[in-house]
């Protein structure tokens, strides 16, 4: 005999998972809108199309492709690799997502990670729509960008003394 197949519990899970799908894309779209970093940006005249990445955003990265026709459509893939950076993980290990569509209610799922744990932490990145994770992630970045840009500062005006030196050693005959 065969086991039956509990519907009730399959219809539940098709509306969790919906309901996930339809917090977490649009909040995935947005992150990598405002925090990501643009790979491609074309306009075929009638759409444009936007290949984006966000790597390293609360133990994730992402990739977006937007304006797959001129009817829209997008495409999100997502990596969680928790406390590693995104670029030494191999290809395979930590893919958890992969969704295509033109309409949210009617999304294609290529790819969906079995575990939890992803899941759970996208969860509690959704509260209050995301926002607060995003704009702490641009908080830090903005302070990375300032670290970076008083080296550079500080590099120049040591290059700048450097020369300066040099120079007066030569006028000297050093």
């Amino acid at each position: 005999m065969t086991a039956q197949k509990d519907y009730a519990a399959c219809a539940r899970q098709i509306v969790e998972r919906q309901q996930f799908i339809e917090s977490a894309l649009p909040f995935i779209a947005l992150a990598v809108g405002r925090c990501g970093k643009i790979l491609r940006e074309e306009d075929r005249g009638d759409h444009i199309v936007r290949e984006a990445t966000l790597k390293d955003f609360h133990g994730f990265s992402f990739f977006h492709n937007s304006g797959l026709s001129m009817f829209g459509g997008d495409i999100v893939t997502a990596w969680y690799h928790p406390g590693r950076p995104f670029a030494l993980i191999s290809g395979d290990q930590p893919l958890v997502l992969d969704i295509e569509w033109w309409n949210i209610k009617e999304c294609k799922v290529k790819y969906w990670s079995a575990g939890n744990c992803w899941q759970n932490v996208m969860r509690e990145m959704l509260v209050n729509g995301g926002t607060v994770v995003i704009e702490q992630f641009e908080k830090k970045e903005r302070a990375r960008l300032t670290i970076a840009q008083q080296n550079a500062f500080r590099d120049a005006q040591e290059r700048e003394s450097h020369r300066k030196i040099d120079e007066e050693m030569r006028r000297l005959g050093f």
